[in-house]
């Protein structure tokens, strides 16, 4: 997923705008319309805030270190990283990655109460679809994505590339955290997304309760942004494929069910709520056999 900041060499210029005062209110709150009414200064708050971000990601000792961070701020699902185990230089960047989505949302807030959309409001929104998403914070990248695809894009278009972006996480979202298929076919129809085939493919998984098609199309997807809003639906997925196994079947291979739910089958009990019987064989007992008593002698 592109994100538009600022070069890498702006890293060892980051006290550009040590004198910039990084202390505004929300709009929303009627507390604070300074950004509100100066259009450089939204530009220059914008570019503290690539920068911000971009330090955070640059500083980090290695990928595994900031895919933790961005996990640490993931609400809803169970890949979350409990911040009890975070390290110290965890907790930095998660602060850090705090106030960049703060500060966010009162430039959101102020450039959108300014007047109608302009070519930096929807640089501004694209950024912050872009950042959020992959930090799973859909109090932010929601309505920053409705305001993209309804208020800017009939104004200043967004490009195809852009509307394939922007729609597709919207219609991920509508299914893996909302669990609105409809919606999200009419949302598929209304931005014209229906030539996205591995949209459509996740879609048809959903509607199935395919858990291995839906599962091979998310360790497929390259777009870290598209994962991490699927990642909403993976609990609900493995769920539901355990009522269908459940109803379908008496017993299976905890191997099976693994391989089916993606999940070891410690996790199935203690996480999903899975109450089957597991014998030492390996076999798990999903429903007992009701055995019929002998018919009565004339």
């Amino acid at each position: 997923m592109p994100v538009e900041f600022m070069p890498a060499w702006a890293v060892d210029d980051l006290d550009e705008d040590s004198d910039f005062k990084d202390d505004y209110g929300l709009v929303s709150r009627g507390n604070d319309t300074r950004l509100q009414s100066d259009p450089d200064v939204q530009q220059r708050y914008f570019a503290l805030l690539q920068r911000k971000y971009l330090a955070v990601c640059a500083n980090a000792p290695g990928v595994d270190a900031l895919r933790r961070t961005f996990q640490t701020l993931t609400i809803g699902t169970e890949h979350a990283v409990d911040q009890d185990e975070e390290t110290d230089e965890d907790a930095a960047r998660r602060m850090a990655l705090d106030h960049v989505v703060l500060g966010l949302r009162k430039l959101r807030e102020a450039v959108i109460a300014s007047g109608p959309p302009t070519p930096f409001a929807k640089k501004l929104l694209l950024f912050s679809v872009r950042v959020t998403v992959l930090l799973g914070h859909y109090q932010s990248y929601l309505p920053a994505m409705k305001r993209l695809l309804d208020d800017v894009h009939p104004v200043i278009p967004l490009s195809a590339a852009e509307r394939y972006e922007i729609g597709g996480l919207y219609v991920l979202h509508l299914v893996h955290f909302s669990n609105d298929l409809t919606a999200a076919y009419d949302a598929m129809q209304h931005y014209d997304l229906f030539d996205d085939l591995a949209l459509r493919q996740v879609l048809r998984a959903w509607a199935d309760v395919d858990y291995v098609l839906w599962r091979r199309r998310y360790d497929a997807e390259p777009d870290s942004g598209r994962r991490r809003i699927m990642a909403f639906g993976d609990r609900i997925m493995a769920i539901e494929t355990l009522k269908r196994l459940g109803t379908a079947y008496f017993f299976m291979q905890k191997d099976e069910i693994e391989k089916l739910t993606g999940r070891r089958w410690i996790d199935c009990v203690e996480k999903l709520g899975c109450g089957w019987r597991l014998e030492e064989t390996g076999r798990v007992v999903m429903r007992e056999r009701k055995h019929r008593l002998p018919a009565k002698a004339a």
